[in-house]
């Protein structure tokens, strides 16, 4: 221990703060290293930064880069004191050329090389706290889409990047964390496997399992231009979590405190403003406690810890979360670098019976008087709340990264990871439940790991001003996912139930597993650090192709050009990047897709095989190639930043069901690569900046992305539905709306229906997205973020229900006048909807278009002694506000979701409670 005491004694340190030179705003997630040597660091929230610098170091060389900043280079000399404070302040460069990025390339490329779009979002620059990797990515990034499904705790999204990829496979993009891949599709819903309806109906998602804390950046790809290196399961993009890294120097502790209430806005009628679901309806609070701490010297650490209890707006919901993180860097030689991140979340969940289920507690509780329990009370749907539904998640994910430089122009790079996500489903209708008197017990084990081994090699070779990069490797990704289920029923008494002790009982079990290998290389050729021009291509193999496929080859080229480094190029006109980017990916078909299957049966009492698919030998990825062409602009002075980007993609052999002859046996249809679907849009992101005066500073964004699909062809198939009334059909969006449309709802008369009337997409085709911040006297920020989403129909499938039962509450008063007998009075509106023999069952079919205010927040800072502590700050802030949505959709929440779960290509409105408005408060603190 003395020994060790004198070496730190020895050690020569560099401390500082970096700031923004325009605002004077302390900046978090600068990288500050040292020339020549291992030391770097990332400045903290207040900016600030610690290096070691090796005992007999007369004077070192410091760099910083940070995306949107100028990089800096300062010769510094260190005093015989062995301490010295240095102090930057970066100039703002909002393209940042020279920043580094990862994702979509062959490893860590400079920002200026790449050819298609990227976009980086990091939770240390943002105003609001954030809660959840979800509300990390809403409304960040354009053509980036995060869709709530339910206001119920636990409740996960459907991310969707550039619209749907697919009609037939799940649109989630892949995720990486830390290079890792982890399950992107959501965990299964809690419910028996013989009636998936009965339970919660919603899923959790294995993305909100990351503590956004952990999260120093986020980078997100939006589509095959940029995600051909990750091959067969890329078409639908990619985003890539990077968490926090330990710095040198002495351990930094950070603590935050949290909590905060939720609620859900008015979403029905002026008479039922909750459409019966009030006197369930509870203010729900949210606590949470965290606390990290980070540093090193030879072996760097950052070390994490998150609790959470946060209760649901319905009776029954809970939830009750603990993760831990743990990454360590270390450097055994000084070309070799070994970096281990691992975390593990652990998620208890109470749900309320909910959805389109006839023994849960909203669907009774929407339809009033014609609910199942035959009785319109609370005491009497209270009974409900009796079925005891509980989801226990355990989530561990790790992984090894060892990169080795045997001389500067070369490296390898070797990353292992392991995913495990494991959920635990018990759902229990006690006995003498009121559906069901002898009681109900499912009870399933669900386990999902995914295994990742990936390689990259990098050879730079310099010929003058030029150079040329070769990159090459490989990428192995499996998955393994069972499932044993049991159900049991009838139980004797009202003991503690278990599965053996039901009268009679059911069992399932299921194991899918799955392999996807391929190589891949790619050359980039730099001509004076301003035009790059770069070739690659990936070849892969997957276990889930037809024996007959074959391998998949995925060819991509790219350009990019800083024209504004030209000498000719007037300085006035600040810089431009010109961009564009070809590239082909994938989506892999499920894996028994392309196999012949059978149903186990029972036949004239004995056992037997019945036939379910045909199979097909040939089956193989659907392939989506994109081309991208954009630019990136910003003002010689920085203060406005521009970025636009435009696509097209077009899916060759897109996965259709397509039915085979009856006389074959086989009567369901099989997946076959037959269509062609065609995707386009537009991407933009203006910026500005203008500057401090007398204290204040002001920041302001606004994003736009359009987005279209055409179904180009069937392939000789004939349309086909969804679900309900979304079809796919030649000629239209993928999916378009088809249903009944009523031409005169406000007339006093009969009502002109027109059937089979294609409304439009179903998914939205414009999103618009405003955000700012302003900097006010004693570094109090404010910040703002609104978005518009539009251009969409949605199928309303929860007011049909209602209205077909004779009991929906914007009927009251129709209701009354035809039971005064005066139906002379009714609108054509309510002669169709209000009357349950005349409802069509394909609609109503309503407009999706509206604004919410995602977040609004101010942040104070704290004097450090007030809390014993270097640095402080107080963030109060509210999200998930509905300020306008279009006329036409009546009841409900546009973002309410149906019981498909995240990976449904399809929107509409089922019976469930809207995402919930929220506010809070959080308190952090640092140590040093």
């Amino acid at each position: 221990m003395a020994c060790l005491a004198a070496r730190l004694d020895a050690q020569q340190t560099i401390t500082g703060r970096v700031t923004d030179n325009g605002s004077g705003r302390p900046l978090s997630g600068v990288r500050v290293a040292i020339d020549d040597l291992q030391s770097s660091d990332t400045t903290r929230a207040e900016g600030t930064y610690r290096l070691i610098v090796p005992q007999g170091r007369a004077s070192v060389t410091l760099r910083l880069t940070k995306i949107g900043f100028a990089p800096v280079r300062r010769r510094v000399t260190i005093p015989a004191s062995r301490s010295l404070s240095e102090n930057f302040e970066l100039e703002r460069r909002a393209l940042g050329l020279d920043a580094i990025v990862v994702t979509g390339s062959a490893g860590a490329t400079q920002l200026r090389e790449v050819g298609h779009s990227i976009a980086e979002i990091r939770p240390s620059s943002l105003s609001e706290p954030v809660v959840s990797v979800d509300h990390l990515l809403s409304a960040k990034v354009p053509g980036l889409m995060v869709i709530p499904s339910t206001g119920m705790i636990g409740s996960g999204a459907k991310i969707r990047l550039r619209g749907s990829a697919s009609v037939a496979l799940s649109n989630q993009p892949l995720v990486y964390v830390d290079g890792v891949r982890m399950r992107s599709d959501g965990y299964p819903k809690n419910a028996p496997f013989n009636d998936r309806s009965r339970g919660p109906n919603d899923n959790s998602s294995p993305l909100n399992d990351i503590n956004p804390a952990d999260i120093d950046r986020v980078e997100v790809v939006r589509g095959p231009a940029a995600t051909t290196l990750y091959g067969t399961e890329a078409a639908a993009g990619v985003i890539q979590i990077f968490t926090k890294r330990g710095g040198e120097g002495r351990a930094v502790w950070t603590t935050q405190i949290d909590a905060g209430e939720s609620e859900v806005q008015e979403f029905g009628t002026k008479e039922h403003p909750y459409l019966r679901l009030g006197p369930w309806l509870r203010k729900a609070n949210r606590a949470g406690y965290a606390l990290s701490v980070g540093g090193g010297g030879d072996l760097r650490y950052h070390i994490a810890t998150n609790l959470q209890r946060n209760e649901g707006v319905l009776p029954n919901d809970l939830e009750k979360r603990v993760s831990v993180r743990g990454n360590f860097d270390v450097s055994p030689a000084s070309n070799l670098k070994l970096s281990w991140s691992s975390a593990v979340a652990i998620d208890n969940l109470k749900n309320t019976p909910s959805g389109p289920n006839g023994q849960g507690l909203l669907q009774n509780v929407y339809r009033g008087p014609a609910n199942a329990t035959g009785i319109d009370t609370k005491e009497s749907l209270d009974r409900i709340l009796a079925w005891d539904i509980s989801t226990n998640i355990n989530h561990a994910i790790g992984g090894l990264t060892a990169v080795w430089t045997p001389r500067p122009s070369m490296s390898h790079t070797l990353t292992l990871g392991y995913d495990r996500a494991e959920s635990e489903m018990r759902s229990l209708r006690p006995y003498g439940f009121v559906f069901a008197p002898q009681g109900i017990l499912s009870n399933e084990r669900w386990l999902a790991t995914t295994s990742t081994a990936d390689y990259l090699g990098r050879w730079r070779l310099e010929f003058g001003r030029n150079a040329t990069t070769i990159a090459w490797g490989f990428q192995s990704i499996g998955t393994d996912i069972s499932s044993v289920a049991g159900y049991g029923e009838g139980f004797a008494g009202p003991s503690a139930p278990t599965l053996s002790s039901a009268s009679s009982t059911l069992a399932s079990e299921t194991r899918t597993k799955a392999v996807i290998a391929g190589g891949f290389t790619q050359a980039t050729y730099d001509w004076r650090n301003r035009l790059f021009l770069t070739g690659g291509l990936r070849v892969d193999g997957s276990s889930s192709f037809g024996s007959d496929f074959g391998l998949q080859r995925f060819p991509r080229f790219s350009a990019s050009y800083v024209i504004s480094d030209e000498n000719f190029w007037p300085a006035a006109l600040g810089t431009l990047r010109l961009r564009a980017a070809y590239g082909e990916a994938g989506r892999a078909p499920r894996v028994f897709d392309a196999d012949r299957t059978w149903i186990q049966a029972g036949y004239d009492g004995k056992p037997a095989y019945l036939p379910s698919s045909i199979g097909n030998a040939k089956l193989g990825p659907e392939r989506s190639a994109e081309t991208e062409l954009g630019f990136d602009l910003s003002r010689s002075d920085e203060r406005l930043r521009a970025q636009l980007t435009w696509y097209r993609r077009n899916t060759h052999g897109a996965l259709l069901p397509v039915g085979q002859p009856p006389s074959l046996g086989f009567l369901n249809p099989q997946l076959t690569n037959v269509g062609s679907i065609r995707t386009g849009g537009l991407e933009l992101a203006l910026n500005a900046s203008f500057g401090r005066a007398g204290g204040l500073t002001a920041d302001a964004g606004l994003d736009l992305a359009l987005n279209r699909t055409k179904v180009l062809s069937l392939g000789g198939s004939p349309a086909f539905v969804l679900t309900e009334v979304a079809w796919i059909r030649e000629g239209d969006p993928a999916p378009v709306l088809i249903g009944v449309k009523l031409k005169n709802p406000a007339e006093i008369a009969a009502a002109v229906l027109e059937q089979s009337h294609v409304f439009g997409p179903n998914m939205p085709t414009r999103i618009i997205g405003a955000h700012s911040e302003l900097g006010v006297w004693g570094g109090v920020r404010l910040g703002a973020r609104v978005e518009y989403q539009g251009g969409n129909y949605l199928f309303d499938n929860a007011s049909g229900s209602l209205f077909r039962q004779g009991v929906h509450p914007l009927c009251t008063d129709a209701y009354a006048n035809k039971a005064a007998g005066k139906p002379e009075l009714l609108n054509a509106w309510e002669r169709v909807w209000c009357n349950a023999s005349t409802v069509p069952p394909d609609g109503p079919i309503v407009r999706g278009d509206f604004v919410r205010l995602r977040d609004v927040s101010v942040t104070i800072p704290l004097r450090g002694s007030l809390m014993r502590s270097r640095n402080a700050s107080v963030t109060m802030a509210a999200r998930n506000y509905l300020l306008w949505k279009n006329s036409e959709l009546k009841v409900w929440d546009p973002e309410m979701g149906g019981r498909d779960g995240m990976d449904s290509p399809v929107r509409f409105i089922e019976f469930g409670v809207p995402t919930a408005a929220a506010i809070s408060i959080a308190v952090r603190a640092t140590y040093w």
